[in-house]
């Protein structure tokens, strides 16, 4: 009797242990489940968080970049402004001749795709003192337009005739010219033409020369666009300002292309 009670009362402690050991199993594996569910819904809110503090700091760095670039367009702007004064300073001190031979200089910097090329064709017909440089690379313009004010020899007027794209204007080889670096080479130059494709997108930031940069707020076709160009030098030549030599050059060509035509 006393074995079968010991035994009894052996498989009963078995069966207790068994049962505390299974229920400390259960606890255990709640607290797991809810360590388990905090941790994933302390990782999502960590997510968000991330993904909210990504988005401002994205925010805050286009910002800033906006602010930066209207810092420099500012900064070349008022510098190309002063060099422009200085200049017309000078020429106010040159006789009427001296000063009818200067403003008709023209440096037309051109690509060798057939299109680009109608605006040299267009434009030898004016009799204006034209210098071209074809198919130029960035540093060969640069170097060419540093000579060009060593000698005191500046063009009145510079023609690009390239293809440009979201970034500035695309010289030989690939090499894209931002407007900033072209503001810097083109110091001294009176006006600029900038008779490139895609101007549309960098308008304002390719006011090289303010308010004496011509340029496209589209694409329009080259023929079209060189005949443009043609009336409006034509007017310059004349004595007109900027703006009105391009209002006049507004009235006698196409409007499909005319109503592209704008000063910066």
């Amino acid at each position: 009797m006393t074995s079968f009670m010991f035994v009894v009362s052996t498989l009963i402690m078995a069966a207790l242990s068994g049962a505390a050991i299974a229920l400390l199993l259960l606890e255990r594996r709640r607290r797991g489940t809810i360590i388990q569910d905090t941790v994933e819904e302390l990782t999502l809110e960590l997510r968000e968080e991330v993904v909210r503090l990504q988005a401002l700091l994205d925010k805050e760095g286009e910002r800033f970049e906006s602010l930066h670039d209207r810092y420099v367009n500012a900064i070349a702007s008022a510098e190309s402004t002063k060099h422009y004064y200085e200049d017309r300073l000078e020429e106010s001190r040159l006789d009427a001749a001296e000063l009818e031979a200067k403003r008709s200089s023209l440096l037309i910097v051109t690509g060798d795709q057939d299109d680009l090329l109608w605006d040299l064709t267009e434009l030898r017909t004016l009799g204006m003192r034209i210098e071209t440089m074809v198919r130029p690379r960035k540093e060969d313009f640069k170097a060419k337009m540093n000579t060009l004010r060593l000698s005191g020899d500046m063009p009145y007027n510079v023609h690009f005739a390239l293809h440009g794209t979201r970034a500035g204007v695309e010289f030989a080889g690939g090499e894209t010219a931002s407007a900033y670096w072209l503001s810097e080479v083109l110091r001294g130059v009176a006006r600029c033409s900038l008779a490139v494709c895609e101007s549309a997108s960098v308008a304002y930031e390719m006011r090289l020369i303010p308010a004496r940069t011509m340029c496209f707020s589209g694409t329009p076709d080259s023929g079209g666009a060189s005949r443009f160009m043609r009336k409006y030098y034509e007017y310059l030549l004349a004595g007109d300002e900027p703006r009105d030599a391009l209002l006049q050059a507004k009235d006698d060509v196409d409007a499909r292309v005319a109503d592209l035509a704008i000063i910066v």
